[in-house]
């Protein structure tokens, strides 16, 4: 009969290195990947809100004056800057996901999660 599954199981786990090692190489390579899909899926949601926010206040005046019984429209420092960071902060996020996607390093994802914290998207 030849060997008993005890000992063919003994043979195969000794002989298992290359298996051993290409298996931590998958799982840690899978745990990578997962990493940044979770990341990448957290500032693509991210952006919708981001744009909405922009768009709701972009180019819109907040103070009302009359002159000469005219009315007269003007924007206010706090709106301004206000629309200047909005403006920022969606291009920012589109700049980090642009780098994640195309340089596909851990320091681009690792950036672009520190965004996404800044921004309020850490989940």
């Amino acid at each position: 009969m030849g060997k008993t599954i005890q000992e063919a199981v003994a043979e195969k786990i000794a002989n298992s290195n290359e298996t051993v090692a290409n298996t931590v190489i998958d799982k840690l390579a899978e745990i990578e990947i997962s990493r940044r899909v979770e990341i990448l899926t957290r500032a693509i949601q991210k952006q919708e809100p981001l744009n909405k926010e922009f768009k709701k206040i972009e180019g819109k005046d907040d103070i009302t004056t009359y002159v000469g019984g005219a009315e007269v429209k003007a924007m206010s420092k706090e709106r301004y800057e206000a629309i200047q960071k909005a403006k920022e902060n969606v291009e920012k996020l589109q700049k980090a996901i642009d780098v994640a996607l195309t340089e596909n390093t851990a320091d681009s994802y690792n950036k672009l999660d520190e965004i996404l914290k800044k921004l309020g998207g850490a989940a």
